[in-house]
């Protein structure tokens, strides 16, 4: 069956002159359509769903949006061929629960663009999509697929996808910059992929990786992520980030192409699970601080990795590295080494070190692997960093410090410094409270993250799963 909602208005209404409608079946919503106005809102009655195709397409306004939600949140359940597409500007969907569906023919469950075009300030939260799998993985389709500017997927959960396909994908075209938000919510339980393919997340493409999109991707928990090596997938330029955190996850955030990306107080949990990952780097400009990495598996060479680039690279090849900052990162207990700065050099003709780099006020303790791996180049940096543990890899040097840590790990597993002659000495991460976890710090030395984020943090205010 096809719910079509279209929605339309003849001229701006206030909110207190805004209606709420109750629709049981495809007719009563129907129904409701031909006088839907801005600020009004639809009501899915509770129940199932089954081969419900949602087309919610209409212009509200900022202050007057138009909202499609179910009457109970989380108790609409939208089965079998059952999709969204959402159209127009300043529309909310909020309480819809996907849950063991496939989208048949279409390459989407919920898309940001329809018959009004792509969406602008529109809004998805409270929703959860739930083992929304194809009975062959090899079947390609994304869970939400945004287009549009200015939009929002937030305090949802995403579980269970063992299919082909990104999870949330960011589509650019040239020149255009998109200004979404992915934040607060909740990835987990996706396993192995076969091959590439399986992302997470994925904010572009290589063809338009020179686009800015300034996405922020903020405050979202991904737990047993497992589809491939990238969890994240940035390509394009200026995207944000922050505040993420990644529980047993075989995989990395990896910048592959785009430049001027900031990564920041994010946390990197792999309590020693096989293939989990740090940070991958590839591009220019970009500014990794204030993160968190423990217990992390060696799955590309190091905590954080630099990737050896290619002269005259095509879009999908790999660019040189450049004048990209390492500040203020926290790096515990990994099996490889805490900083590589020449992975897969001498493959496929990548022969390009990192240049300029500035890698400062780092506290980086390890006890597997060589602290720093790889060449490394005469215009480099070193400010202020803090190294034990293992040997350090390379020749010392001056802003390059090895000292005895004494440490304690916490009831939350975070590592804990006791008293060691690094207090003070590595910028924001290290506080004059012994007892202080080595959490990300903003600016200001302020905790921005108390602790990792934890399933009551994220995701639909009724539970979900």
């Amino acid at each position: 069956m096809r719910l079509f909602v279209l929605l339309l208005f003849l001229c701006p209404l206030s909110l207190s002159h805004a209606t709420e409608v109750v629709v049981q079946n495809i007719e009563e919503l129907e129904a409701a359509m031909e006088s839907i106005r801005p600020g009004d809102t639809v009501v899915m009655s509770d129940g199932v769903w089954t081969d419900a195709e949602l087309v919610f397409a209409g212009h509200g306004t900022k202050t007057d949006p138009i909202t499609l939600r179910a009457q109970t949140p989380g108790g609409v359940t939208l089965t079998g061929r059952s999709n969204l597409s959402i159209s127009g500007s300043h529309l909310m969907v909020s309480g819809l629960n996907f849950v063991g569906g496939a989208p048949g023919d279409l390459s989407h469950v919920i898309q940001f663009r329809g018959p009004l075009g792509d969406a602008v300030h529109c809004r998805l939260t409270n929703t959860q999509i739930k083992e929304y799998n194809p009975e062959d993985p090899k079947t390609r389709y994304f869970w939400v697929s945004l287009y549009g500017q200015h939009n929002r997927v937030d305090h949802c959960r995403f579980k269970g996808q063992n299919h082909s396909g990104v999870t949330v994908c960011v589509w650019v075209s040239d020149q255009i910059t998109t200004h979404h938000r992915i934040d607060n919510n909740h990835f987990l339980d996706r396993p192995p992929g076969d091959g590439n393919g399986f992302e997470t997340i994925r904010i572009g493409t290589s063809t338009y990786h020179e686009t800015s999109t300034a996405v922020l991707v903020e405050r979202n928990l991904f737990e047993r992520v497992d589809g491939e090596i990238e969890i994240i997938s940035n390509k394009a330029c200026d995207n944000v980030f922050r505040a993420n955190t990644f529980r047993e996850s075989a995989g990395t955030l990896t910048l592959r192409h785009g430049h001027r990306a900031l990564v920041e107080q994010n946390y990197f949990l792999g309590n020693e699970k096989p293939r989990s990952g740090g940070i991958r780097i590839i591009g220019e400009d970009h500014v990794i601080r204030n993160n968190y990495i423990a217990q992390i598996d060696d799955r590309m060479d190091g905590a954080i990795s630099f990737a050896a680039g290619i002269v005259n690279t095509k879009d999908n090849g790999y660019e040189q590295v450049k004048r990209v900052r390492i500040e203020n990162n926290t790096i515990i207990d990994v099996k490889g080494a805490a900083i590589t700065f020449d992975w897969g050099i001498g493959e496929r003709n990548r022969s390009l070190l990192p240049e300029a780099l500035v890698i400062a006020n780092n506290m980086l303790y390890s006890t597997h692997a060589p602290i720093f791996e790889g060449g490394i180049d005469t215009d480099w940096k070193w400010i202020n960093n803090v190294v034990y543990g293992a040997p350090l890899g390379i020749s010392p040097r001056e802003g390059v410090q090895e000292v005895e840590l004494d440490g304690v790990v916490g009831s939350d597993g975070l590592w804990r410094i006791s008293g060691s002659p690094a207090f003070g000495r590595v910028g924001a991460n290290l506080s004059a409270d012994s007892l202080e976890p080595l959490a990300p710090k903003s600016d200001t030395g302020l905790a921005v993250l108390e602790s990792p984020l934890t399933y009551d943090d994220v995701g639909p205010d009724w539970g979900g799963e």
